[in-house]
């Protein structure tokens, strides 16, 4: 049977090696580090040399690879062909700090079959890290390797301790991304420590004195105070539970008595949107509101989903995965090999993409005919469109338009069929400008409000 034994000797000084490890490292047939680079590795590798027996390191094989998943599984190879030629006894393999923490060459031994895999405890550069910040992970606490950081910024969050920041250029690229996403976070540096020069302080991240700072592979950095947009949105949802268990209003709601709440708050959410464009307004101002608005419509999608789940239909995670799943899958031109220029094609592909998900032949299919009618004839002309020809190009309609309203006559029925094809003429040419015609008749009407106002005002003032 092929055995190896895996050991870490820490993440400092030879002090930190537990006696059970030497044992093991002194029995092996062979012993392979996996770096040298590590306070007391280079002079464990000569003495197990004086001891006879043979011994070697990974490090050339950093120096040629192209990337981390090659080196590990060029690592884990050669590990299983050396343990291979063994006939009596084991590899030993040493890793720095223990075996067990964020050694990716070790997870993928554990899926190789057909070798006998023993893995030892050890301390890990965790067990300094809390003691040195004074910690209990007990209390809520995550690792993130800074690469990864740094490649998907999402996984940021309070409490965070990002290991790993091996060079001078990771930990500036780290620091960047801290002053961007968290600039009134505590940042702790913590520096080679369990050896003399540790060196553990809060940074201030309105300076440039990380700059100053060093980085090598024995660098980490803690991070608190730090509220991520996934973070924000869980503890909303856990008031939102806790509401409805506590409070006697909340309890009494369902899907069909909060109808009206969705709709007035989406109504209130689409008046602040609009309010974004007016000049009177400024501009922090109107976008604190549309804020609170959007906030409040938010808080009704979290109430549904959280009714859903007590009814055991979903919960807020079902609701994000068929979201995301479905903009994945009608976004084939970003998650996928198809290739479009311009938007009107990405549209176009939306709606074929829809069609074949919902097994619909046609693309008036979901519009619901009870949408006020300005609404509907909106998707109407928008679906039209897509086909290519029922719906003219904008020099056309403006001609048709102009001959509608030539032809109006002074008769009730003509009134009203002509007006009918002046407004659908005037629908289907604001959306052909990418214009929303709701948004464009609004605005005309409060025109008209504000005139109502004045003159009221001036009636009010005549009669005082």
């Amino acid at each position: 049977m092929v055995a190896i034994k895996v050991v870490g000797i820490g993440p400092a000084g030879r002090d930190l090696i537990s006696e059970g490890s030497l044992k093991a490292i002194f029995m092996a047939k062979e012993v392979v580090f996996r770096t040298l680079v590590h306070p007391s590795a280079a002079e464990l590798s000569l003495e197990i040399e004086r001891a006879g027996i043979a011994t070697s390191s990974f490090d050339p094989l950093y120096q040629k690879a192209t990337g981390f998943d090659e080196l590990y599984s060029e690592m884990v190879e050669e590990l299983v062909s050396m343990a291979s030629a063994i006939q009596d006894g084991y590899l030993c393999y040493v890793v720095p700090g223990s075996a067990s923490v964020a050694e990716s060459s070790v997870k993928r031994l554990r899926s190789v079959q057909g070798i006998e895999l023993t893995i030892l405890p050890s301390v890990s550069f965790l067990d300094l890290a809390f003691g040195a910040l004074g910690i209990d992970p007990i209390d809520g606490f995550k690792v993130v390797d800074a690469l990864e950081l740094l490649t998907a910024p999402n996984l940021a969050g309070d409490k965070m301790l990002v290991a790993q920041v091996y060079s001078q250029e990771i930990f500036r690229d780290i620091i960047s991304l801290l002053e961007e996403i968290g600039p009134d976070a505590k940042v702790v540096y913590l520096y080679h420590l369990g050896l003399s020069d540790q060196l553990v302080r809060e940074l201030d991240l309105s300076t440039n004195e990380a700059s100053l700072l060093k980085a090598d592979h024995l660098t980490s950095l803690y991070v608190s105070g730090i509220t991520t947009d996934q973070e924000s949105i869980g503890e909303l949802w856990e008031v939102i539970k806790t509401l409805r268990r506590k409070c006697p209003w909340d309890q009494e709601q369902t899907h069909e008595s909060l109808s009206r709440h969705l709709l007035e708050e989406s109504y209130e959410a689409l008046e602040a949107l609009d309010a974004l464009s007016e000049t009177n307004t400024p501009e922090a101002e109107a976008m604190a509101h549309f804020e609170e608005e959007l906030g409040d419509l938010l808080i009704q999608v979290l109430f549904h989903s959280n009714l859903a789940r007590e009814e055991g239909f979903f919960s807020l995670g079902d609701l994000g995965e068929v979201v995301k799943q479905k903009l994945i899958l009608r976004h084939p031109h970003v998650f996928g090999t198809l290739e479009v220029s311009k938007a009107e094609e990405v549209v176009s592909n939306w709606e074929k993409i829809k069609m074949k998900e919902k097994g619909r032949s046609s693309v008036l299919e979901g519009i619901p005919r009870a949408l006020p009618a300005l609404a509907y004839s909106q998707k109407v002309i928008k679906k039209a469109s897509l086909l290519g020809t029922l719906i003219p190009e904008n020099r056309a309609l403006l001609d048709s338009l102009e001959k509608a309203l030539t032809g109006i006559g002074v008769d009730e029925e003509s009134i009203v069929e002509g007006a009918a094809e002046v407004l659908y003429l005037t629908t289907a040419l604001l959306i052909g400008t990418n214009s929303d015609p709701e948004a464009i008749l609004r605005k005309r009407v409060e025109k008209l409000v504000e005139a109502i106002q004045k003159l009221e005002a001036a009636a009010k003032d005549g009669v005082s």
